[in-house]
């Protein structure tokens, strides 16, 4: 079975939280 490939954008300004967002989605934990 072929591997699926993911390509993911995510913008905003700096206090939206984009890197909790992106470690949620990857790891599944949110960092305290």
């Amino acid at each position: 079975m072929a591997e699926i490939r993911r390509k993911l954008v995510i913008v905003g300004d700096g206090a939206c939280g984009k890197t909790c967002l992106l470690i949620v989605f990857s790891k599944g934990t949110f960092p305290e």
